[in-house]
């Protein structure tokens, strides 16, 4: 009977323990944050991500934070701040009511990990991080119009954006492509043309420039473009540490008419171009080689995933990777050594969004890697909005303590009476 007694009281001891180092090992509040957001991260696919990027918007009552990036912090699993951006601000008669936080996370595959962000501090400075982006923009106005030019990079890549041609040329391992602006379009080509595209941007359009310690957004408006386009938006992104590009082509129809059919902008020219002559593409559960023909003519049967160009003597590779925000595309349009997919159906807008993917040697596994993950981005499972306790709670480590103490003075009685009856029997 003692020896039951006994390790009852050793297992309430060991539970009271756990209890207690529990809510001892609980993050603790940065001095001053209202608020912070538990943020719980899934990765679903059986890949680790590195540096990938999560977004997570907050709202606040109105006026209750006057700058996010100054009063907002976020702290990743080891409890060390970590740098972020602050976007897509909105306000209600002037006042903030909610805004974006973006940050780059790490996760194992398989794995549930969990960020914390902290926010609304009027007392707080704003912080300074460092990353590898940078960012150099001239900017002039023509006619109204605001153009830039300039070079915006990371330790990957360096892009180089014309305010004339709208040419993009890219510099990477020490080879030179040209990653055009034709309206969100890609051309690899080397060396760079002299006097830009065949296409320009022409003068109606405006250029902003978003730029942060996590991404670098370069934005061109259309106006006027043509008779049956109301408006166009297109989109550089380049993140910190990933040798990606991303490209985005918003079109808006005007109310009038629609089309239907037509052709998007991810279009990329490698045929007649010594740096990355040949093609690899998924196809009904195939990879099929060199696509171009050489006519004007449709390859419906490309899947709509990613395409893989590389140089098999200078090991010089690129990916181009569909991303989710596409419309449904139908198939390629190929002719002189260009390709470009293509919709097909009536539309008032359309848009194409998919990144360019950089790399020295490997094969079309690597892109073909890169396109699953940045279709299957990191899951947000949760996000637990806290608000800071008026003064630390220690209610629970206490009662845990309590416990302990009396099983620990159980313990010492019976083993005292042990000893005596022993004593006795002896």
């Amino acid at each position: 009977m003692f020896r039951i007694r006994l390790a009852i009281s050793v297992l309430v001891i060991v539970l009271a323990a756990i209890v207690a180092g529990n809510i001892l090992a609980q993050p603790a509040w940065l001095s001053g944050f209202k608020y912070r957001a538990i943020v719980t991260l899934k990765e679903n696919i059986g890949i680790e991500r590195e540096s990938e990027p999560v977004t997570v918007t907050l709202s606040v009552s109105p006026g209750e934070i006057k700058d996010p990036l100054t009063e907002v912090r976020v702290v990743n699993p080891e409890g060390k701040e970590i740098p972020f951006q602050i976007h897509g601000i909105k306000k209600l008669d002037g006042k903030i009511v909610s805004f974006d936080v973006t940050f780059l996370a790490n996760v194992p595959a398989n794995s549930k990990v969990v960020y914390v962000i902290y926010f609304v501090n009027p007392t707080a400075t704003k912080p300074q991080y460092s990353t590898d982006l940078n960012a150099d923009f001239k900017f002039k106005t023509v006619d109204g119009f605001t153009m830039a030019s300039g070079i915006l990079s990371n330790k990957y890549i360096s892009l180089k954006l014309s305010d004339a041609s709208g040419e993009g040329n890219v510099t990477i391992g020490g080879e030179t492509l040209g990653v055009t602006g034709w309206l969100g379009g890609v051309f690899f080509t080397r060396p760079p043309p002299k006097d830009g595209w065949f296409f320009t941007w022409g003068k109606e359009f405006n250029v902003t420039v978003v730029k942060g310690p996590i991404f670098i957004d370069y934005i061109v408006h259309f106006v006027n473009w043509q008779p049956e386009v109301k408006e166009t938006f297109v989109h550089y992104k380049l993140y910190a540490g990933k040798p990606l590009i991303f490209i985005t082509s918003e079109w808006k129809f005007n109310g009038k008419q629609t089309l239907d059919r037509i052709a998007t902008t991810c279009y990329f020219k490698y045929r007649d171009n010594p740096s990355l002559p040949s093609v690899v593409y998924p196809s009904n559960g195939k990879l099929v080689t060199d696509v171009n023909t050489g006519n004007d003519r449709d390859v419906p049967d490309w899947d709509g995933t990613w395409v893989y160009v590389y140089n098999e003597k200078t090991r010089l590779s690129a990916g181009v990777i569909m991303l989710p925000g596409t419309n449904d595309p139908y198939g390629f349009r190929t002719g002189g050594g260009a390709v470009t997919p293509y919709l097909n159906g009536t539309f008032r807008s359309a848009t194409v969004e998919f990144a360019v993917f950089f790399f020295k040697g490997g094969d079309y596994k690597e892109v073909e890697k890169m396109y699953k993950i940045l279709n299957n981005p990191l899951e947000v499972v949760g996000v637990s909005i806290e608000t800071a306790p008026a003064k630390p709670d220690y209610t629970g480590y206490y009662v845990a303590a309590a416990v302990a103490v009396i099983a620990v003075t159980t313990i010492v009685f019976m083993y005292a009476k042990y000893v005596r009856k022993s004593a006795k029997g002896g």
